[in-house]
């Protein structure tokens, strides 16, 4: 259950202010929240990692 919980927070930060996913999801600090913004920011970073450059 709590992975499903961590998706919808994680898709939920993508369009949507921080300040009210932190409320609606019951987070305690806005740190707790940048947390799935943090996964999100590594998890495009390691798609593009091979990515190829065309000029």
């Amino acid at each position: 259950m709590h992975w499903l919980r961590h998706t919808g927070i994680s898709e939920d930060v993508k369009i949507r202010p921080r300040e009210h996913v932190r409320n609606d999801v019951g987070h305690s600090s806005s740190a707790i929240t940048d947390r799935y913004i943090d996964v999100e920011l590594q998890a495009r970073a390691q798609s593009a990692k091979h990515k190829s450059l065309r000029g």
